[in-house]
């Protein structure tokens, strides 16, 4: 189960309105300034700008540390790259269709990574660098196909599925980046381009993937036409997840070897005891939102977002006023250091409850 059918899950449903998650901040709202031209294609520009945003992030912080791991659609075409060497032999015409796919793929995807170099570097959008993530959302979509078709038919099948990426697309995509602000996504430190949050207690959450940590803020990009307060609140559930995820286990850490299927069976009824990876503190302090297609980023601090009892005690001490005064009212957060945050007890309780009932 992944963390977008664990939140419509319910168990977590019962236990998220048992939360002291404040409401009385307003859902976020603009005009759609980026409006996609073709509906059938907004899936696949929503991963190419995926993979803009991370070159952009890069970009604007070459030369501060940066935690980046190997692209999903590069790793689709490692696994797969026994078909285009020299020493296959495709079994029949229909393979040999396939096979010559996968080169194109591969060929297309080779010539263009000097174009994503060149781009960290010096900073210039151009039309080969949007078709660059443009290709790589598909060559990633042919990943979830294949892995959704049965393995006899997968490699008959998975060409039927792709399409060239169209000029609409890349303009739709120039559109996107044109609403960026750089300075809501520079680091002062250190950032992470689709970090990998994986359990420590709970072994099979290794696999699930954030868009952005900028330094203590762990941000989630989306691309709606529409910014509805039901979106809004699925979205804080997703971060939710992901920021008690950093808590329990890692962020980005190293790979366990794989277990058998009877090790995997052992560790869920608690016969075999996996040695603890060392778990280091989660920085993060705040979630953010950007929503592309309204060039909105919403960023907010974890302990307003939870509005939790100890927040507003310290928040009353320092800056007094009427409890009335609480609705729409921006707390500043200067005196929430992550490790308040994780001493919280609203924190505390929601971590135990999560290693009780995730996955």
């Amino acid at each position: 189960m992944n963390v977008t059918g664990f939140i419509k899950t319910p168990e977590f449903k019962e236990r998220i309105n048992k939360s002291t998650i404040s409401w009385a901040m307003r859902t976020p709202s603009g005009k759609l300034l980026a409006p996609p031209p073709n509906k059938e294609r907004e899936h696949e520009v929503a991963t190419a700008f995926h993979y803009l945003m991370n070159f952009h992030v890069e970009y604007l912080n070459r030369g501060k540390k940066i935690h980046k791991r190997k692209w999903m659609s590069t790793s689709w075409l490692e696994q797969n790259s026994s078909l285009i060497s020299e020493e296959y032999t495709p079994k029949d015409d229909e393979e040999k269709k396939v096979v010559k796919f996968y080169k194109y793929l591969n060929d297309n995807y080779q010539k263009l990574i000097p174009v994503y170099e060149r781009y960290i570097i010096e900073g210039e959008i151009t039309d080969e660098l949007l078709y660059f993530c443009l290709l790589l959302s598909k060559i990633e979509a042919e990943e979830w196909i294949y892995k959704k078709i049965p393995v006899k038919y997968s490699n008959l099948r998975i060409p039927l599925f792709y399409t060239e990426p169209s000029p609409e697309s890349i303009a739709d995509l120039k559109n996107l980046h044109n609403l960026i602000n750089p300075n809501d996504f520079r680091c002062y430190q250190k950032c992470y381009l689709n970090p990998v949050l994986s359990g420590r207690e709970i072994y099979w959450l290794r696999d699930s993937f954030a868009d952005l940590i900028i330094d203590d803020t762990l941000i989630e990009i989306k691309i709606y036409k529409e910014i509805t307060q039901a979106k809004f609140k699925s979205h804080i559930h997703q971060l939710l997840v992901y920021f008690l995820m950093s808590l329990v286990g890692q962020i980005n850490p190293k790979r366990r070897k794989p277990l058998s299927e009877y090790d995997e069976y052992r560790v869920r009824i608690g016969e075999l005891n996996l040695k603890p990876q060392r778990n280091q503190r989660s920085p993060i302090k705040y979630f953010g939102i950007y929503y592309a297609r309204q060039g909105i980023y919403w960023k907010q601090p974890i302990a307003a977002v939870l509005n939790t009892d100890n927040y507003f005690r310290e928040y009353e001490r320092k800056f007094p006023f009427e409890k009335t005064d609480y609705t729409g009212v921006y707390y500043p957060d200067e005196f929430k250091s992550v490790r308040d945050i994780q001493k919280d007890p609203e924190i505390i309780e929601l971590k135990k409850w999560f290693l009780e009932n995730a996955f």
